[in-house]
């Protein structure tokens, strides 16, 4: 699993990458959820944003990947 780290947006409290599986993991609050299949150039660009979460909105919820919600258990294994 990828190292999930605080980020600076209202809407997204962490979010981490695998490069090797392509999974993004995401906080919202204390619901955390898995994204699959996520490419690098999107990982990047939410993850850099000025604005996070609206730029996750736009690439991930509504690039069509399908994601689980997961514990924080899972999250940080």
């Amino acid at each position: 699993m990828p190292k999930i780290v605080p980020v600076v947006s209202s809407m997204v409290v962490a979010l981490g990458w695998n490069p090797e599986t392509l999974k993004l993991i995401a906080q919202f609050g204390d619901q955390f959820y898995e994204y699959d299949n996520v490419p690098a150039d999107v990982a990047a660009t939410v993850i850099f944003s000025e604005s996070i979460g609206s730029t996750f909105n736009t690439l991930v919820k509504k690039g069509g990947f399908n994601y689980r919600r997961i514990t924080a258990d899972q999250a940080s294994a």
